[in-house]
């Protein structure tokens, strides 16, 4: 069989493909590295730099809604922008305006310092999810659910891409791909600016709008292009077809992970040296990530698939978004074991965590998931959403539309 017929037949099959099985796999590597870096284990530096779990999910997230949109454009031959942010809304909104409520009555309940003042000045950021424009995360005292930034990061992104999709498409097909790749390139000179010093820390609310573009989405995004286009395919199955192209790439993000963990901690209290850190390790980082998601989903049968692919690895990652908005209340519960025994502190907490993301799966967000399959154009597969649970493009037993969480915690 010729090379030729070999890429054709899978780029064929690909574009059948209504469930790509190893991405809840790696959501759920993406959600244990979260949890793991906001339990600082004093015990380990493995999770030191966890919050790059955050940019994994954003490469997914931009892969798979990309897909989607490409997917109902070549079937129907337009893109309902109207039923997708029906979708997204009934997606992201109703789990994450409930977190915001339960959040508000705590902190009205215990917070007593000045915690509580900063949270409720920061609640309309929260409502209106420009927590990541407004809310230092990185500030010195506690910031009660700075975490949100993520997610408010995937929701600007995902409120113009589609309508950059459907109507720059329509003057070359190349433009929305051309746009998206200008927006990683502006992202990551930020970074390497500030790395270089040349802009300093804190950073403008300007500088916040730009660097909230998230390279990592967009290079998700990129990457479906990639796929979708017999072109594109071709060169990508060249190098990620074959089933080895999971491991390595894998074997390459582990690598690149940890010597980015180690270096971080040479110089743990050195602003400068983080800002180098990040500057000579996140692009290969973050292109690493996008290697492990093209050669996990250009064939469902790579190489990762039996372990990525294990029911209670899958599962986690399926709800992964209720994990993500609810871990920190399940750290809280049981901090009191945090200092003597830290990593029984990280299990019994993410323990918790999967218990509360298992009942709101199933009790609270199973209604808004079955209504949201009305607004999906029959023909097209489904696939779920967000930094949250699934891995799209369409979820078994239970169908959802991509979703993501953030890239950087």
């Amino acid at each position: 069989m010729s090379e030729k017929l070999d890429y054709q037949i899978a780029h064929e099959q690909y574009l059948r493909a209504k469930y790509f099985g190893s991405l809840d796999g790696l959501r759920c590597l993406s959600i244990i590295m979260v949890i793991g870096f906001h339990c600082q284990l004093i015990s380990t530096n493995f999770f030191r730099t966890g919050q790059h779990g955050v940019s994994l999910f954003f490469v997914i997230s931009g892969f798979l809604i990309t897909t989607l949109l490409l997917r109902e454009q070549m079937k129907s031959g337009e893109i309902s922008l109207k039923n997708f942010y029906i979708r997204r809304t009934l997606r992201i909104f109703p789990l994450y305006y409930a977190s915001v409520l339960l959040y508000t009555g705590l902190v009205f309940v215990i917070e007593h310092g000045p915690e509580r003042g900063a949270y409720f000045h920061n609640l309309p950021f929260y409502l209106s999810y420009t927590n990541n424009w407004f809310v230092n995360k990185d500030a010195s005292d506690r910031v009660i659910f700075a975490f949100a930034w993520s997610l408010a990061t995937e929701e600007q992104f995902y409120l113009f891409w589609p309508s950059v999709v459907r109507f720059f498409s329509k003057v070359k097909w190349w433009m929305p791909l051309a746009i998206i790749l200008s927006l990683a390139g502006i992202d990551m000179a930020m970074e390497i600016c500030a790395g270089l010093g040349i802009i300093n820390y804190p950073w403008t609310t300007t500088s916040r709008f730009v660097t909230s573009i998230a390279s990592s989405i967009c290079l998700g995004c990129g990457l479906a292009y990639l796929f979708h286009r017999p072109g594109g395919f071709k060169i990508a199955w060249k190098v990620l077809g074959s089933r080895a192209a999971a491991p390595v790439a894998m074997l390459l993000l582990l690598g690149t992970y940890l010597l980015y963990q180690h270096g971080v901690g040479l110089g743990e209290e050195d602003i400068a040296h983080q800002h180098l850190m990040v500057l000579f390790f996140e692009p290969p980082l973050i292109l690493a990530m996008v290697l492990i998601v093209g050669a996990c989903c250009i064939r469902n049968d790579n190489g990762l698939s039996l372990i990525l692919g294990n029911p209670v690895v899958r599962y986690i990652g399926t709800i992964s978004y209720g994990l993500y908005l609810l871990h920190m209340l399940a750290m809280n519960a049981t901090k009191r074991v945090r200092s003597q025994h830290d990593w029984l502190f990280f299990v019994i907490a993410l323990v918790i965590s999967i218990a509360m993301a298992t009942v709101s799966y199933w009790m609270y967000e199973q209604p808004f998931l079955k209504l949201k399959n009305r607004f999906r154009k029959p023909e097209l597969p489904k696939a779920d959403d967000h930094a949250e649970p699934t891995s799209p493009i369409v979820p078994q037993p239970v169908v959802r539309e991509p979703s993501l969480i953030g890239s950087r915690v």
